[in-house]
């Protein structure tokens, strides 16, 4: 956002104050509905900080203060101090690192040359970014998608779930910046003084490595009785939670549609209960993951708390099962199976959310991963199942895996379906997994990646659910 707000000031003070013409403004508004990717230099240390002391936005109380015939009132008595620490952006080689913002020029309103022409007088026209003392100089240039990866520095693309919110503008941006300037203008105006308005058009997104997959957007909940109090569901039993959450979300969407209920209505529908588009290749859907408690030596291992996850584009059903879902009573098949009063209430923080939740380069299965097959007990069709399982799951990064019957967490139980005995063993799984061969794994990326992490056929419900393992 700082660095549309120099290229407008720059376009402005280069046209000499005059109205902004009609190609300019065009690129302008182009750009500010474009989520950028960006191209840095790795921040290393910070300098040697200092400390000064600014004005505490409490300029009124001193001319309150004057207007009282109080001459001797300053803005020196409402200083705060405050510690600046500068990164250092320059690769050690380097004179002059440069930030790229890379914007795609598709749907644009102008053709490529028309824009550079008019982007480009005013980027060589910004003198400053920042607070106005952090000297830059600015340029544009058009380049094919092939010679992006060459730019130096780190890559990074917006995300819409990572953290670390930056403010990138959106479509308005241009007009207020051009209402907040009339409006400084006239601030002072018959001998009063009428305080600029705050930015508000702009959006908070984060962003990410762009060699790092985009996590699924979330929420979470946990069990709790009448009263309030935690509940405990065995997780062997896991997937009856997740059908249980899963049918309280369709009866949502049934009984409390949203507003709009076009195609996207229907669309949404579909994503909730997980039913495959006519003529689609690969189903995008909500997935129900109940999560076993994990943490220590002798937890206990019961399913406490449920993620409800989708993939970045379906921001719109997570809102909608945010607010649908909270309270919400959960009904069973059979009162037998789950007879008590459950109820869902959402967390935002909880220690064993975060685990799952964490970076890490080394991930291992909590509950097995259902493979898309069978193996027939041959090592290399199982190597093969896991590599379709990763790519099915989203996961299309460099890793090396193992995998074992046995679990890699303390409480967890073991892949097999039966024991020894022939006595049924391991996780309940739905029915049409029933023939399918399950593993426990272990997989090492070459850089840490955000969670949740969920592999496999039975990744909807709650099979196949990976937390973070000590090296």
């Amino acid at each position: 956002m700082r660095a549309f707000q120099a290229l407008v000031n720059a376009a402005s003070l280069a046209n000499r104050g005059r109205k902004l013409d009609g190609s300019l403004i065009s690129a302008l508004q182009f750009l500010e509905g474009q989520r950028p990717g960006l191209v840095a230099p790795p921040a290393s240390a910070a300098w040697a900080g200092f400390r000064m002391y600014v004005p505490n936005n409490q300029a009124d109380l001193v001319t309150a203060a004057w207007q009282r015939g109080n001459t001797g009132a300053s803005i020196a008595e409402y200083r705060q101090p405050k510690d600046v620490r500068p990164m250092r952006v320059q690769r050690e080689g380097e004179e002059l690192p440069a930030i790229h913002y890379l914007f795609s020029l598709l749907g644009s309103p102008l053709p490529g040359p028309v824009l550079l022409q008019a982007v480009r007088t005013a980027a060589r026209s910004v003198s400053a970014l920042g607070w106005g003392i952090d000297t830059v100089a600015g340029d544009a240039t058009l380049i094919p998608d092939s010679d992006t990866a060459k730019l130096s520095g780190d890559h990074w693309l917006p995300s819409e779930t990572s953290a670390g919110l930056l403010r990138v503008p959106r479509p308005g941006s241009l007009a207020e910046l051009q209402e907040r300037h009339a409006h400084f203008l006239q601030r002072l105006s018959d001998g009063k003084f009428t305080p600029v308005p705050p930015l508000t058009e702009f959006d908070p997104i984060g962003y990410r490595p762009a060699d790092e997959p985009e996590s699924r957007l979330y929420i979470a909940f946990r069990l709790i009785d009448a009263n309030g109090d935690s509940m405990t569901y065995p997780h062997r039993k896991l997937i009856h939670v997740a059908g249980m959450v899963r049918h309280a979300a369709i009866e949502a969407i049934g009984t409390t549609p949203p507003p709009s209920q076009g195609p996207e209505y229907a669309s949404l529908r579909l994503l909730i209960a997980g039913h495959a588009e006519a003529g689609a290749q690969r189903r995008a859907q909500i997935s129900y993951i109940p999560l076993p408690s994990i943490g220590h030596h002798h937890t206990d291992p019961g399913i406490r708390r449920v993620l409800v996850t989708a993939p970045v584009d379906g921001i719109e059903a997570i809102e909608f099962l945010a607010d649908q879902l909270d309270g919400c009573q959960l009904v069973a098949e059979s009162p037998s199976t789950f007879p008590e009063s459950v109820f869902l209430e959402r967390i935002t923080h909880d220690p064993v959310l975060s685990r799952y939740l964490a970076r890490s380069d080394v991930w291992a299965s909590v509950t097995p991963v259902i493979l898309p097959g069978h193996d027939d007990h041959r090592p290399e069709k199982t190597r093969n199942l896991i590599a379709r399982a990763l790519t099915q799951s989203g996961i299309d990064l460099d890793c090396e895996f193992e995998w074992q019957p046995l679990p890699y967490f303390n409480q967890s139980l073991p892949a097999f379906k039966y024991d020894r005995a022939g006595r049924p063993t391991g996780y309940y799984r739905p029915n049409h997994l029933e023939g399918f061969t399950a593993v426990h794994l272990r997989i090492r990326f070459k850089k840490p990646i955000p969670g949740p992490v969920a592999i496999g056929s039975g990744r909807h419900c709650g099979l196949g659910t990976f937390a973070p393992f000590p090296s």
